[in-house]
């Protein structure tokens, strides 16, 4: 027999609705920010979509250039911060 308590309305830092696979973040993230898996993006879906190596990405990634999460081994981005901070990143000269 399994003992698992169930959590308080209160406990859980991102409520998940299973139907719709979206995540509301909580409220220090921003005002009612939600996000799909589709938003979520892998170090390959960045190095693609900025047309840098995974390795760049990784080291953006550790130095706070560009906003990502480490789980575990792996990172993650969501895409409406990665937006904003390329937004603010400062352009290359024209050559």
């Amino acid at each position: 027999m399994s003992s698992c308590r169930q959590r308080s309305p209160g406990e859980s830092s991102a409520e998940v609705a299973p139907q719709s696979q979206e995540v509301r973040l909580p409220a220090q993230a921003g005002a009612n920010m939600s996000i799909t898996r589709e938003d979520v993006l892998t170090v390959a879906d960045v190095a693609a979509l900025l047309d840098l190596k995974p390795y760049t990405v990784k080291e953006y990634a550790r130095r706070g250039i560009l906003p990502g999460r480490k789980l575990g081994r792996s990172w993650r981005f969501v895409r409406p911060e990665l937006e904003q901070a390329i937004t603010r990143l400062p352009r290359a000269p024209d050559r």
